[in-house]
């Protein structure tokens, strides 16, 4: 009797520990953690947007071949007339609804903890362009570092290095309480 007083009061706590499990699991889920600065996030947002409408934003631009020199977050002055006429576009009022999520990557040269940083700070650099140099709000604007956890090509040689240390945009549709 007193085993199975023993296995019913197991079964109890486990049955317990299982549903608090369950539910910090679920009230965890729509947690950003990992974001330390405002305008940082960790994932992408909800409703990215159809081609059609990504064409209507960029034109014949690609943000995604945004690259920079090694060991540097300082953007090139190459890129700097797209991404003004890219915000541009996006200041125009029947796009004023869609934000951008700026990804920073970086090649595998070097420690990882200073690619991270590295990824983080391009990301924001490219952002403070944006919202400084082509008026959009900030609101708009979101940053992300991934180091080099995610390579476009192979990081064994010295194009795909170079190719690796980017950025990359995620354009999306804004909730209603950020317009």
């Amino acid at each position: 009797m007193n085993n199975k007083k023993i296995f019913i009061a197991n079964f109890t706590t486990i049955s317990i520990v299982l549903l608090c499990l369950f539910f910090f699991t679920k009230a965890c889920s729509n947690l950003n953690l990992g974001a330390s600065n405002p305008g940082e996030t960790t994932i992408a947002k909800k409703d990215t947007l159809p081609i059609t409408t990504l064409r209507n934003i960029l034109g014949n631009f690609d943000p995604n071949n945004i690259v920079f020199d090694s060991g540097s977050d300082v953007l090139k002055e190459e890129f700097k007339p797209d991404l003004l006429e890219l915000a541009k576009r996006l200041n125009r009022p029947h796009l004023q609804h869609y934000g951008i999520q700026i990804s920073g990557h970086t090649d595998d040269t070097g420690h990882p903890q200073k690619n991270y940083w590295l990824s983080k700070k391009r990301a924001k650099t490219l952002r403070n362009f944006l919202v400084k140099e082509g008026k959009l709000r900030k609101k708009r604007t979101e940053f992300i570092g991934h180091g080099a956890d995610m390579p476009k090509t192979s990081n064994e040689t010295l194009e795909g290095r170079a190719i690796n240390r980017r950025v990359e945009f995620i354009f999306y549709v804004m909730d209603e309480e950020d317009l």
